[in-house]
C-alpha cells in the first residue's frame, strides 16, 4: 500500500491487496449496520436545572454538593443508582429498607468534594445494624475532621453490583 502523493486516495500495487481491503470495508459497513448504537433521546428538565444552578449561586458556593449534582443528572435524565437524602439515621434506615441492600452512604457537604478524605463515604452496607455502626462512625469521623458545618445531610444509595448493571 501506498498513497500518490497529490491526492489522497490508497493506491495498491496488486489487485488483490485492493480487493481484500474493498472486502474489509464492506464487512466492517455491514457489521455497523446490524450493531448500530442509536443514542436515546433523554427526558431533560432544562427549567428545572436552571433553578438548581440558580440557587447554587446565590449561595455563593464553589463547590456543587453529592446532593445538587444528583438532582442535576437527574433532571438531565441520566440514570442514577435509586437514593435518598437523609439528615438523620432515623430517615436514612427508612431510605435503605425502601431501596434495598446493599447501600452506600455518602456526605453532601458543601465545601468538601474528596469525601473519602473525612471519612465521608462507606460502602457494602448489608443491614439495619451494620448502617446504624456505619453511620455513627461517619459522623464521628466529621467531627474528629472539624467538617460539620457545611454538611447538608447523606445521600442513602442502592449500590449497585455487577449484575444490576445495565
Amino acid at each position: 500500500l501506498s498513497q500518490h502523493p497529490e491526492i489522497t486516495v490508497p493506491v495498491y500495487s496488486h489487485a488483490v491487496d485492493a480487493i481484500k481491503a474493498i472486502k474489509r470495508l464492506t464487512q466492517r459497513r455491514d457489521f455497523l449496520s446490524k450493531h448500530a448504537v442509536v443514542a436515546k433521546s433523554l427526558p431533560v428538565r432544562k427549567d428545572e436545572v436552571k433553578k438548581i444552578i440558580q440557587k447554587h449561586k446565590l449561595k455563593k458556593q464553589s463547590i456543587v454538593s453529592t446532593k445538587t449534582s444528583l438532582e442535576i443528572l437527574t433532571n438531565y435524565g441520566l440514570p442514577v443508582a435509586r437514593y435518598g437524602f437523609a439528615k438523620n439515621l432515623a430517615s436514612a434506615k427508612k431510605i435503605a429498607r425502601e431501596i434495598g441492600y446493599p447501600i452506600v452512604l455518602k456526605i453532601s457537604h458543601t465545601s468538601i468534594t474528596h469525601k473519602t478524605d473525612v471519612g465521608g463515604v462507606v460502602v457494602g452496607i448489608k443491614d439495619e445494624q451494620e448502617l446504624k455502626r456505619k453511620w455513627e462512625l461517619m459522623m464521628n469521623n466529621l467531627v474528629l475532621h472539624k467538617a460539620t458545618a457545611g454538611l447538608e445531610g447523606v445521600v442513602v444509595m442502592k449500590q449497585i453490583v455487577d449484575a444490576d448493571r445495565q
